[in-house]
């Protein structure tokens, strides 16, 4: 072969790498940015100025043991300011005990002089239901009591976040054992949530 096809093809070839070098680092510059933007979604986030985050969950196991539920409460620096468990009515479906967690806390945030609040739980359907996205009759009797509620506070937003930004909140309501009061406020960090809150709280001051 002529010296000057060698250079030529070594010139062509040269210039196909550098294009698809550039190409994979755009792709992964791109896939990168995705997962963040997912890893973000999944993770826990500070509420808005002057405003208290309740991040509440429910637990289920079947119709004739009672529902349990846990709830944290946060405010906009991250800062723990309570949490609760507690043991509700026997009920036949998962979705009420998430339902029946998101009352209780409405309620215990009203008694503690809560009035602007930002409470997430980990329920799509229960969320979406009670923001009239989702109809279901059968839960009626709930949701009226939760909009009742809702009303009495001074501002109030009610949303979704993925499991695995409700872990404490999670971890409360699963933590209930029969011999606890049915109702329980934790003032101080409870021992079995120390290392969740600890995660939510980095995490969150990332950005």
């Amino acid at each position: 072969m002529h010296w000057r096809n060698v250079l030529r093809f070594a010139r062509n070839d040269a210039i196909e790498w550098k294009v698809t070098d550039a190409h994979q680092e755009r792709v992964n510059s791109t896939d990168q940015t995705q997962n963040q933007r997912v890893d973000e979604l999944k993770r826990w986030r500070l509420p808005t100025q002057g405003r208290l985050k309740c991040n509440v969950d429910g637990s289920f196991y079947n119709e004739t043991i009672e529902a349990a539920a846990g709830w944290v409460l946060r405010n906009e620096e991250g800062q723990f300011i309570g949490a609760t468990q507690a043991r509700g009515g026997k009920i036949g479906t998962a979705l009420e005990s998430e339902l029946q967690a998101i009352l209780m806390a409405l309620q215990h945030c009203w008694a503690l002089g809560h009035r602007k609040i930002i409470l997430e739980s980990d329920c799509k359907k229960a969320v979406d239901i009670i923001n009239n996205k989702s109809l279901n009759f059968a839960m009626y009797n709930w949701t009226r009591e939760i909009r009742w509620w809702i009303q009495k506070f001074q501002e109030i937003k009610l949303q979704w976040i993925k499991r695995e930004g409700n872990k404490p909140a999670d971890k409360l309501a699963k933590s209930i054992t029969s011999t606890m009061a049915p109702f329980y406020y934790h003032f101080y960090v409870p021992n079995v949530i120390t290392d969740l809150l600890h995660e939510d709280y980095v995490f969150s001051h990332l950005s």
